[in-house]
């Protein structure tokens, strides 16, 4: 059986498709000394790679493993935002643009909604986009506000409880 090491170089290898979204260079500017360390090793010992490369895949594997906190801490996040949904009322109330919609008021207080933006993003009529937040204004979700003459929607900060009750 592989360990944990093993396996994570092997799912690189086998194109490990989150690999371009790791950060390796913030882990090196955290430690540089260690990096110069690992390159005048080289230097010093007759261009001997071993030290560098083992250096270069511990950083790879600490920038995997940040990878798989945030991932981990994302997925906790979107679980969460799930659940209070299926637990509101709301639920069978909403369509799926509404409830995408909610899901991203819930991870940004304070973000503006606007019918031309959701009509693009979703490919529906402006009209239609304007009915689903108009909607989501009569449940309490949004707050109207205006931008001179356009109506925009403003997601509160305490969204997460308004659906809790």
């Amino acid at each position: 059986m592989l360990n944990k090491s093993e396996q994570k170089i092997l799912t690189i290898k086998s194109g490990y498709d989150y690999f371009e979204f790791i950060s390796i260079s913030k882990l090196l500017k955290v430690a540089p000394a260690k990096y110069s360390k690992a390159y005048q090793c080289v230097d010093a010992d007759d261009n001997d790679l071993n030290y560098f490369i083992f250096y270069q895949i511990d950083i790879i594997l600490r920038a995997i493993d940040e990878l798989h906190q945030y991932l981990d801490i994302q997925s906790h996040a979107y679980n969460e935002m799930n659940e209070i949904l299926n637990q509101s009322d709301l639920k069978d109330k909403l369509n799926f643009i509404q409830i995408d919609i909610v899901k991203v008021a819930m991870k940004n207080a304070g973000k503006i909604f606007r019918a031309n933006e959701i009509a693009v993003e979703y490919d529906i009529a402006i009209n239609t986009a304007r009915t689903y937040l108009s909607k989501l204004v009569e449940y309490k979700i949004l707050a109207p506000y205006k931008e001179g003459r356009i109506k925009a929607y403003i997601a509160p900060a305490n969204l997460q409880e308004l659906l809790k009750r």
